[in-house]
C-alpha cells in the first residue's frame, strides 16, 4: 500500500489527543466530611460503570474518527500489481493499421484516427526519462524502445493505414522482446485495435512478461456493414486487339440486410461502363464486366463500388497486356540442319505476304540461341525433334513454362527417352517414345478442339506411324487416333507442355497437305496460349520477389504514380512497401506488371466483445480502457491503484455522527439525573 499525499502521516501522532484530553477533564472523586449520617438515606446507586463505558465508547469513536480524518488527507493506495511511484516507466504500443481499422466511426474519422489519438495519450503520461516503442500489427517497421518520447509522437503521427492483415502473434512476440530487453521496474503493454474476429488468434498469444507486465487493451468501437470488391479473376489467356476481354470480379455484402451498390469499370484512368448491383446478405456474388481493347499495350484499370465502409477494399485493381498478335517462336534443333522442318506449320500460322492474318506472328531461332531474354515476348514455343537438352536449355524451358508459357514438341528420329531428362520440375522421360507403324485414317479431336470434328473432313487424313506418348495423369489426350493418344498436354506452373505423336511434314500422314492441317494447327497454338509472364495478384503486405532479367538493378514503380520509383538490386531484388492496392511495373524485371490486392478477410468488419477481448489476444491479466473516456486518468488510476480516501472518509463520518447521537443522550441524560423522592438524597 502507498500513499498519495503522505505528508499527512505526520498528524497521526495527534490521534492521541483525545485520549489526553479525556485524561485531562475525567471526573476525579472529592472527599465530604459530615458530622452525622443520620440525615442520609441509604438508596439504589446509580449505575456509574455505564457512565463510563459510554465515556470509553466517546473517546473511541473520536479516536477512530481523527485516525480516518487523517488516513483519507493521506489518500492511501491499494495496487493489484506492483507499480513502483516515482520510479522509471517502459510502456510498448501495439497500434492495429490493418484494413478494419479504416471503418468509419461516430467521430466522423476512421478507427485509426482515434487509435493514434489514444496512443499518444498514453504517450502524455509518460514522465521524462520514461521510454516507450511502437509496433505495428501490419508487419510495417515500428520504432524500437527508445527514450525519445518526441521519435515516438512522430512515428505515431506516421502511422497510416494499411491493406494487408494483421498478426497480434507477431505483434506481441516484438513487444515481448522489448520489455524483456527493459530495466525499468515499472513496465506497460497498451493493445489498441478493433479486435476483428479475423485477427483474434485461436489461442491467446504467451507472454512471457505476464508478471512483470501490465497489460492495458483499447478496444475501438464502430459499424461493421461494409460491401467490398474481391480480386479480378481475369483470364490467362492472352488478349488481343478488338478481341472481347471479360473482367470478372467478386462482389460480397459483409452486413446483414441486402444492399443495392454501384459498380463501374475503369480502364487507363476513364471509366468505361457502370451497372446497379442489387447484393444478398453474407453471400459473394460473381459480377463480370465486358471490354474491348482497341489498341494494344498495358491496360490497367480497377472495378469500384460505391459504399462507405471501407474505401480501401472498394477498388480491387488489374493489369494485362493487349498484344497484336500472339507471338509463336519456332525452335529449330540445329543450326546446320538445312531442312526446314517448320515449313508447312509456319505457313499455317503465318502465311506468306500476310502477317498475322490468324492473330500470330511467328518466329524462327535455333535450340543453341535459346534464352530468357529470347523467350520474353513468346507466348508458345515450338520444339522439333530436339536432341538430348543441356540443363541451362532446360532450365530455361522450366522457367519459361512456370510463367505462363507454352511448350509444343513435335518428335523426330533424334527424340529419345532422355531428351528431356535434365527437366527436373514435371518428369518428361518417356512422354514420347518410338515411333511406331500405324495403319489408320482420321483423327478423334478433344478438349479445346473437339469443335473442329464437326466443321472439318478430317476422314481424308492417312496415317502410316504414329509415336508413343503418354496418356496417365497429368498428362491428358487432346487428339486421339484409333485410341492412341495423338496430341497430349499437362498443365506446369503458370503454362503448359504439350506433345504431338506426329512431326510437322510428312513422314507419318499426309496431314500437312490438308486443308484440315492449318486450321486445326492455329487452334491448337491458340488453345496452347498463355499470357506469358502473367504474375498473380499480390496480397498487400507480402514482400514482392522479382526476377531480375540482366545484371541490372531492378526499378519499380506505381502506374497510379502514389509511390516514387524504388530501384533494387540484382542481387536481392525484394520490394516490401506492398501496404495499398496498387498496379506496379517493374523495369529490369522477367515481371513486368504486378498487382497488389486488399486482404480480402479484413473485409469482414465483425468484432469480438469489448469486454474481454484482450484476454483472447494476449494470455495475461488485461485490464480495458474506456476509448469513449480520457485515457490519463484511467492510466493514472491503475497505476496508483485503488484510492480508499473515500472509505475512510465514510468511516470518520460515521464515527463522528455516532459519537454526536452517544455524546448527546449521554448530555441529556446527566443534565436531567435521575428521579429522587422528596427528602431523599442520591447515594
Amino acid at each position: 500500500m502507498n500513499f498519495g499525499n503522505p505528508l499527512f502521516l505526520w498528524a497521526l501522532p495527534a490521534v492521541a489527543l483525545p485520549v489526553l484530553l479525556h485524561l485531562f477533564f475525567r471526573r476525579r472523586r472529592t472527599r465530604v466530611e459530615f458530622s452525622t449520617l443520620q440525615f442520609f438515606r441509604v438508596r439504589q446507586r446509580y449505575l456509574a460503570h455505564r457512565r463510563r463505558l459510554r465515556e470509553i465508547l466517546l473517546l473511541l469513536l473520536r479516536t477512530l474518527a481523527l485516525l480516518f480524518i487523517i488516513l483519507a488527507l493521506a489518500r492511501p493506495l491499494l495496487h493489484r500489481s506492483g507499480f513502483s511511484l516515482g520510479a522509471r516507466t517502459d510502456a510498448v504500443i501495439i497500434l492495429d493499421d490493418s484494413l478494419s481499422m479504416g471503418r468509419k466511426i461516430s467521430t466522423g474519422g476512421s478507427a485509426l484516427d482515434l487509435a493514434r489519438a489514444k496512443a499518444l495519450e498514453i504517450l502524455d503520461t509518460l514522465r521524462e526519462g520514461d521510454g516507450a516503442a511502437l509496433v505495428l500489427t501490419s508487419g510495417r517497421e515500428g520504432l524500437a524502445l527508445t527514450r525519445r518520447r518526441q521519435d515516438v509522437r512522430a512515428a505515431i503521427e506516421a502511422a497510416f493505414l494499411t491493406a494487408a492483415s494483421g498478426s497480434f502473434a507477431s505483434a506481441v512476440a516484438q513487444a515481448e522482446h522489448a520489455l524483456g530487453s527493459s530495466s525499468s521496474p515499472n513496465r506497460e503493454l497498451f493493445l489498441i485495435s478493433d479486435f476483428q474476429k479475423a485477427q483474434i488468434p485461436a489461442a491467446p498469444v504467451p507472454f512471457r512478461q505476464a508478471g512483470a507486465a501490465r497489460v492495458y487493451a483499447l478496444p475501438i468501437e464502430g459499424p461493421t456493414d461494409n460491401v467490398s470488391a474481391g480480386p479480378v479473376d481475369l483470364s490467362p489467356r492472352p488478349k488481343s486487339v478488338n478481341h472481347l476481354v471479360t473482367v470478372p470480379v467478386t462482389l460480397v455484402n459483409h452486413g446483414d440486410a441486402e444492399r443495392g451498390v454501384d459498380v463501374s469499370l475503369s480502364v487507363n484512368g476513364e471509366t468505361v461502363r457502370k451497372d446497379f448491383v442489387s447484393l444478398p446478405p453474407g453471400r459473394p456474388l460473381r459480377h463480370v464486366f465486358e471490354y474491348v481493347p482497341t489498341r494494344a499495350g498495358v491496360c490497367a484499370g480497377y472495378v469500384k463500388v460505391e459504399d462507405e465502409g471501407l474505401e480501401m477494399d472498394n477498388r480491387a485493381p488489374f493489369c494485362f497486356e493487349v498484344v497484336e498478335a500472339l507471338n509463336v517462336l519456332l525452335v529449330q534443333s540445329d543450326i546446320m540442319d538445312r531442312s526446314d522442318p517448320f515449313v508447312y506449320l509456319r505457313a499455317a500460322l503465318c502465311p506468306p505476304g500476310a502477317e498475322a492474318l490468324n492473330g500470330m506472328r511467328a518466329e524462327t531461332t535455333y535450340l543453341q540461341e535459346l534464352s530468357p531474354a529470347r523467350l520474353r515476348d513468346t507466348h508458345v514455343a515450338v520444339l522439333c525433334d530436339p536432341p538430348p537438352l543441356a540443363a541451362a536449355t532446360a532450365a530455361t524451358l522450366e522457367d519459361f513454362v512456370e510463367r505462363g508459357g507454352a511448350v509444343l514438341c513435335f518428335p523426330g528420329p533424334r527424340l529419345a527417352a532422355d531428351t528431356f531428362s535434365a527437366c527436373r520440375r514435371l518428369p518428361l522421360d518417356g512422354v514420347c517414345g518410338e515411333r511406331e507403324t500405324v495403319q489408320a485414317k482420321g483423327i478423334e479431336l478433344g478438349g479445346p478442339l473437339a469443335g473442329l470434328g464437326d466443321i472439318l473432313q478430317l476422314d481424308l487424313l492417312e496415317w502410316r506411324g504414329l509415336h508413343r506418348l503418354a496418356a496417365e495423369p497429368p498428362w491428358r489426350a487432346l487428339a486421339t487416333v484409333g485410341g492412341r493418344p495423338a496430341i497430349v498436354e499437362a498443365p506446369a506452373g503458370q503454362g503448359r507442355w504439350l506433345f504431338t505423336a506426329f512431326p510437322p511434314r510428312r513422314e507419318c500422314s499426309n496431314w500437312p497437305e490438308l486443308k484440315s492441317f492449318p486450321v486445326v494447327m492455329i487452334h491448337l497454338v491458340d488453345a496452347a496460349a498463355h499470357e506469358r509472364l502473367r504474375t498473380p495478384p499480390l496480397e498487400c503486405g507480402k514482400a514482392l520477389h522479382a526476377t531480375p532479367a540482366g545484371p541490372g538493378p531492378v526499378t519499380v514503380a506505381d502506374m497510379a504514380g502514389a509511390l516514387p520509383p524504388a530501384s533494387l538490386p540484382p542481387d536481392r531484388p525484394v520490394f516490401t512497401e506492398t501496404w495499398r492496392p496498387a498496379v506496379l511495373r517493374l523495369d529490369g524485371a522477367l515481371e513486368r506488371h504486378v498487382v497488389l490486392t486488399a486482404n480480402a478477410g479484413e473485409s469482414a468488419l465483425a468484432a469480438v466483445a469489448p469486454g474481454g477481448a484482450g484476454e483472447r489476444v494476449v494470455a495475461a491479466r488485461v485490464q480495458t480502457l474506456r476509448t469513449a473516456s480520457q485515457i490519463a486518468s484511467q492510466i493514472r488510476k491503475y497505476r496508483a491503484g485503488n484510492d480508499l480516501s473515500g472509505i475512510f472518509l465514510v468511516f470518520a463520518v460515521l464515527a463522528l455522527t455516532a459519537e454526536c447521537l452517544i455524546g448527546n443522550r449521554y448530555g441529556l441524560t446527566g443534565l436531567r439525573g435521575p428521579a429522587v423522592a422528596a427528602g431523599e438524597a442520591p447515594a
